[in-house]
């Protein structure tokens, strides 16, 4: 299947994706009751897909918030919109595909969990790897990327990326996070599986403090974000 790879990763990079990793899912380990067979029975890929955000808004966090809202919302559209055509583009070959959407708008730390970790997907694919912040740090554009998943039946030949370690464990984003949510990164972080912060800290800034809005002062506070 290592044509029909390289037809999707072209096929996605023409709708707009900054990033296309693939993995075989029977090498990752994924946590009860997230296994992507059991959304799609009969799945052997996962495809990995990036989109970038813009660095203004980022970069002049907090009062440029309302900017970066903007990039994050419409990153996510142009995810969602790449995850159906890429699908489609699947499903015409024969082969059925199953688009997993990225976090919700709203809610809370359960429903805001996608249906498969977007992020343990792309590190997975090779598109980067987890930084102390616990967002995937690619060597392209840093952390300020969006993610989107399709599983799907064909037996894809993954992309096995070469990526080494981008965190520098400089403890910026641990230092900046208005939380104190990556207090407890030591013993528990790894760049290959990132590590469980605290959640709920991050969330009740988000919906409590900002009424919905990103908070992203970890995307700014991370070097490899300029």
């Amino acid at each position: 299947m290592k044509d029909l790879s390289k037809e999707i990763i072209k096929f996605a990079e023409q709708k707009g994706a900054d990033l296309v990793g693939i993995v075989d899912i029977s090498k990752i380990n994924f946590p009860k009751g997230h296994h992507p067979t059991g959304y799609l029975s009969g799945a052997k890929s996962a495809i990995s897909i990036a989109c970038s955000l813009n660095k203004g808004g980022i970069l002049n966090l907090p009062t440029s918030r309302n900017s970066y809202m903007l990039e994050f919302n419409l990153a996510n559209r142009k995810l969602n919109l790449i995850n159906h055509q890429v699908g489609r583009f699947l499903e015409e070959k024969g082969y059925l595909a199953l688009g997993v959407p990225g976090t919700a708008s709203i809610g809370d730390a359960k429903r805001l969990a996608a249906d498969l970790s977007h992020k343990h997907i792309a590190v997975a694919a090779g598109l980067g790897k987890f930084g102390l912040n616990n967002l995937v740090i690619t060597p392209e554009y840093g952390p300020r990327v969006r993610f989107t998943t399709i599983i799907t039946t064909a037996e894809l030949e993954p992309t096995n990326y070469e990526v080494e370690q981008v965190c520098n464990e400089c403890l910026q984003c641990v230092k900046e996070c208005p939380t104190n949510a990556l207090d407890d990164w030591e013993d528990n972080y790894t760049s290959q599986e990132g590590w469980r912060m605290d959640k709920e800290r991050c969330y009740h800034k988000i919906f409590v403090k900002l009424g919905g809005n990103r908070c992203g002062i970890c995307i700014k506070a991370c070097p490899f974000t300029d």
